[in-house]
């Protein structure tokens, strides 16, 4: 099965919002993610986001990456 994963930027320059089944995957590879129920996704420290970006893509995930703020 396919994980389908998005990034999107947010108010912050420190943080990206990631969106996509990523509860279990965060915690089984310690990346550190705060839920945000009125973004519907978790943030993570944006310089995690290449290391995350290349293991979920070594996974088989399919990733997007936005320049824009999720809405």
């Amino acid at each position: 099965m396919t994980r389908h994963v998005a990034i999107y930027r947010t108010d912050s320059p420190r943080y990206r919002l990631l969106r996509g089944p990523l509860k279990r995957w965060l915690a089984e590879h310690r990346i550190p993610g705060l839920w945000t129920p009125r973004l519907r996704g978790f943030q993570v420290r944006s310089e995690r986001i290449p290391d995350a970006v290349a293991m979920l893509e070594a996974e088989g995930s399919r990733v997007h990456l936005y320049e824009r703020e999720a809405v």
